[in-house]
């Protein structure tokens, strides 16, 4: 049997050179702008968080410091306040002092004591705004009296002057000028009908009761009645006390009575609640009238320096 041959065919082959096929195309400006944009924001990214890392790192590399406790030695003594100077003023001398922008001038013999006072560039109403006492003290520096000076107007570059009669024991005298919140407290005890606490300061002749209400532990006056009684009475007496009783009785929260049973009683009443203090002041003319709201302690230290006796 014979064998098939395979039949093998000629391929053509050209002679030409060959050339390059394109498959497929890249844009190249495509890639680059995206390319740019990527480097771009990752820079950002790194500006931004790269201090916060930082921070981190060093915190984390930063031991916590072991924190120190301060225990008092017990030997240490505790730290004490700077005691306060007294300036007490030899009355053996002639006295020239300074305070609140007024000069004063104090001489004493045995039986007169003589203050002089000149406002040297103050307000004419210093002495009303910031009362000033005088205390004297015996030889061996004990409290004899307290003296308030008189609330009153003096003008700029004007001088007045006070008497008051001693004893002759007084050896030595200090002014001062306190702040109305250190005034000493009071504590009233007195309670009237109405369940109103009041304080009642009496000399001579006069007795004033000063009513309060009660708020957050302070007493604010609220109403004065002012008691006057007269055994020694003519009859020009009596027409002064009539005249100021129909002054007073044209001020609204002010009510004045007469009684002449048994001499002369004269009484008003001031109703805080509804008087203008600031305006009818004038009128009334009595430092012992106090504005609505004055608390207890105020009124008890001024009263008691000017000779009263309170409770």
């Amino acid at each position: 049997m014979k064998k098939k041959k395979n039949k093998i065919e000629k391929v053509p082959i050209a002679n030409t050179e060959l050339s390059p096929t394109t498959i497929g195309a890249i844009n190249e400006n495509e890639s680059g702008l995206k390319s740019v944009i990527i480097i771009f924001s990752l820079l950002i990214v790194i500006i931004f968080v790269l201090p916060y890392v930082m921070s981190w790192f060093e915190k984390e590399q930063t031991p916590n410091p072991t924190p120190q406790v301060t225990v008092p030695s017990q030997n240490q003594e505790p730290e004490q306040q700077e005691e306060k100077v007294e300036n007490y003023l030899s009355l053996n001398e002639q006295i020239k002092e300074s305070l609140n922008n007024c000069n004063y001038n104090v001489t004493a013999n045995e039986q007169n004591l003589s203050i002089n006072i000149t406002n040297v560039n103050a307000d004419a109403n210093i002495l009303i705004n910031k009362p000033t006492f005088i205390e004297l003290y015996t030889e061996d520096k004990t409290l004899i009296k307290r003296i308030m000076l008189p609330k009153e107007m003096l003008e700029k570059n004007k001088s007045t002057t006070y008497t008051y009669d001693i004893t002759g024991q007084e050896a030595y005298i200090m002014l001062k000028s306190p702040a109305k919140e250190d005034y000493p407290q009071v504590n009233i005890v007195s309670i009237n009908q109405n369940k109103e606490p009041f304080l009642t300061c009496t000399k001579d002749n006069e007795t004033l009761t000063y009513i309060f209400q009660t708020q957050n532990n302070e007493y604010y006056l609220t109403k004065i009645v002012d008691s006057l009684k007269i055994t020694s009475v003519t009859e020009e007496t009596i027409n002064n006390y009539e005249n100021i009783a129909s002054i007073y009785n044209t001020i609204e929260g002010v009510q004045a009575q007469l009684n002449q049973e048994n001499g002369l009683d004269f009484t008003t009443t001031l109703d805080l609640n509804k008087l203008n203090f600031e305006t009818a002041s004038k009128s009334l003319n009595n430092e012992a009238y106090y504005a609505k709201d004055t608390i207890a302690k105020v009124i008890n230290f001024e009263m008691e320096s000017n000779d009263y006796i309170c409770n």
